[in-house]
């Protein structure tokens, strides 16, 4: 029998086949943005970069990082209420990801802490959410040469 598969139509997915079963929910999408069903992919040479792209036909497409990787002691406080969407899911269970916004000619890759994207591999279900925390940035110039913690508490 064969696994359904999804093809996303983003370039950066280079035509990757994505069985059903790795896809996530967004039961309430991303912000500003009607993503019900995703991939999250390794992209290419680019490690720990992925892309986050819309699974149902647009090449809509979100690259994200662990900020785990590139900032350290990245902590988000969230409420039962902000997690419920996820399922019955503990916090530091989590995978977090956070957008980046990408380098234009006199600008250097900064990353949208304020934006996390929260993901729940029991429930393979996803949520983004807004960082109130006002030590989080909106444009954070991380070092990308060195490495941090991240973390989720409730």
């Amino acid at each position: 029998m064969t696994q359904e598969t999804v093809i996303p139509k983003h370039p950066l997915a280079a035509g990757r086949s994505v069985p059903v079963g790795e896809l996530w929910q967004f039961p309430e999408g991303l912000i500003g943005v009607g993503l019900s069903r995703a991939a999250l992919l390794p992209i290419a040479d680019a490690a720990p970069f992925e892309l986050l792209c819309d699974a149902d036909g647009s090449d809509f497409g979100l690259i994200v990082v662990d900020p785990q990787a590139l900032v350290a002691d990245y902590v988000l406080a969230l409420t039962p209420e902000e997690l419920a969407p996820l399922g019955a899911v503990e916090p530091d269970a989590l995978q977090i990801r956070v957008p980046v916004v990408l380098p234009g000619e006199s600008s250097a890759l900064t990353l949208n802490l304020k934006g996390p994207v929260l993901l729940a591999p029991q429930t393979r279900t996803g949520v983004q959410r807004v960082s109130l925390d006002e030590g989080h940035s909106l444009r954070y110039a991380p070092d990308l040469t060195g490495t941090g913690t991240s973390s989720c508490s409730s």
